[in-house]
C-alpha cells in the first residue's frame, strides 16, 4: 500500500457501475424457458412488477427481497397469474437461475481503473443488490478475479440501502469502514447505504444526471484524480 492513501479498499457497485445492460432480463426470461411454454417478455415484464408490489405493500421484508427463494416465488405467482401452461415450478426455479446472468457487457473505462486499483495494492469489493447469481455473472464478465470479497444482497439478506451490506464487505475485507470509498450509481441506495453506514462514496453520474452531487465523478477515468486528492489532503494533515 501506497503511504499516504486514505482509503486502504475501493467497493464497487454492480449495475450501472461496473456493468451497463445490453438485453432486458424479461426476454432472457422468455428464451430460457421457452421449452416449457411461451409467454410474452412484455407480459412477464407487468406482472412481475405487480407481483413485487404486491409483495413489499404486505411487508415484504427489504433483506429478503433479493434471496433466492424470494423471487422462487415471485416467478411462480407471475407465471400462475398469467395462465402459463408450462410446469411453472420448474420454469419459476429456471427463470431464478439465469435471471441476470447474461445480457451485460463491462463498461469500456472498467478493466483499466481495476488493473490500476490492484496495481496500486488497494483491497477491491463488490456491495451490490443482486440475485445469488452475482457470482455467475462477474465470473462470465471476467471480473471476479479482481474482487476477493464479493457481497450480493441474494447471498446475505440485506439489502442497500441497509448499512450492514457495507458492513459485512468492510469486515470481510478487513478494514475499518472509514479505510473504505464505495463507488455507485445510485444516490437512493449507494450513496444513502454508504453515508449511513459512515463510509465516503462517489457518486458515478455517468448519464450526468446530478450535476450538483458532490463528490461525483462522470466516468470511472476520474477515480484516480478523487484517489490523488484525498491522498494530499491526507498528506496536508
Amino acid at each position: 500500500m501506497t503511504t499516504g492513501n486514505k482509503y486502504q479498499a475501493i467497493i464497487f457497485d454492480v449495475g450501472g457501475t461496473l456493468l451497463e445492460i445490453l438485453r432486458s432480463p424479461n426476454d432472457l426470461a422468455v428464451e430460457a424457458i421457452a421449452h416449457l411454454g411461451t409467454m410474452s417478455a412484455a407480459d412477464y415484464s407487468n406482472t412481475i412488477r405487480q407481483v413485487v408490489h404486491e409483495w413489499r405493500e404486505a411487508g415484504g421484508r427489504p433483506e429478503l427481497e433479493d434471496l433466492p427463494a424470494t423471487w422462487v416465488g415471485h416467478n411462480h405467482r407471475a407465471l400462475s397469474l398469467m395462465g402459463f401452461t408450462g410446469n411453472v415450478s420448474a420454469a419459476a426455479q429456471i427463470i431464478e437461475n439465469t435471471f441476470l446472468t447474461e445480457g451485460w457487457s463491462v463498461y469500456p473505462d472498467a478493466f483499466d481503473i481495476l488493473n490500476g486499483l490492484r496495481d496500486r495494492r488497494y483491497k477491491l469489493g463488490i456491495v451490490s443488490n443482486w440475485p445469488a447469481t452475482l457470482e455467475n455473472v462477474l465470473e462470465r464478465s471476467g471480473l471476479r478475479d479482481y474482487f476477493p470479497v464479493v457481497v450480493g444482497s441474494g447471498n446475505v439478506g440485506y439489502a442497500k440501502p441497509h448499512p450492514q451490506i457495507f458492513k459485512i464487505a468492510a469486515e470481510r475485507l478487513g478494514v475499518d469502514l472509514r479505510e473504505a470509498l464505495y463507488i455507485g450509481d445510485s444516490v437512493e441506495f449507494d450513496v444513502a447505504g454508504a453515508r449511513a453506514a459512515g463510509m465516503d462514496v462517489v457518486l458515478l453520474d455517468r448519464d450526468d444526471r446530478c450535476p450538483s452531487h458532490k463528490p461525483r465523478i462522470l466516468s470511472l477515468a476520474q477515480l484516480p484524480h478523487v484517489l490523488e486528492y484525498n491522498s494530499a489532503v491526507k498528506g496536508e494533515s
